[in-house]
């Protein structure tokens, strides 16, 4: 069994890897993991998409402790945000991640879909140590927030696999 200190170092050398920001940020459940990017490209409507993660350590992954932290998540992404305001060419998607040592089956029902709001979208993730790291999150493309989703699904394969 993989520990939580163990994915947590290989999350943020795969951040790093990918040009991110890496850093801690201090949240209602402790310390987590901050890894933080942003992206311009034409074809996203002239669009600059800051892509916020934020990982933390869980013993066991459950329904409320998914919707607990998607909330407290995306807060501190949108408060924390820099630039031209959301939703002024500039947008924001958060991938909340809980890394547990155990998650149950209704916690990877919980991450099995989007959030979004106005110029925000939220990709929950929940890693489950017990079956090695394995990530449970939405990896698919969506019609609200669309022109992102190819990216957000190749930026989340290269984090979570």
């Amino acid at each position: 069994m993989t520990t939580h200190e163990e994915y947590l170092s290989g999350l943020r050398a795969r951040l790093a890897a990918d040009g991110c920001t890496v850093g801690e940020a201090q949240l209602r459940g402790g310390r987590a993991v901050l890894g933080h990017r942003a992206d311009f490209r034409l074809q996203w409507m002239a669009t600059r998409l800051h892509l916020v993660t934020l990982a933390l350590p869980w013993s066991r992954v459950d329904a409320p402790a998914i919707e607990s932290f998607v909330e407290d998540a995306w807060a501190w992404a949108r408060a924390n945000k820099k630039g031209l305001p959301v939703g002024m060419q500039s947008g924001l998607a958060v991938f909340p991640v809980l890394v547990g040592e155990e998650v149950s089956a209704v916690a990877k029902e919980a991450v099995a879909g989007q959030r979004h709001a106005f110029g925000t979208l939220c990709r929950p993730v929940a890693v489950d140590l017990s079956a090695d790291g394995q990530a449970t999150w939405f990896d698919r493309r969506t019609k609200v927030g669309g022109v992102f989703s190819g990216h957000l699904v190749r930026k989340g394969r290269a984090y979570f696999g």
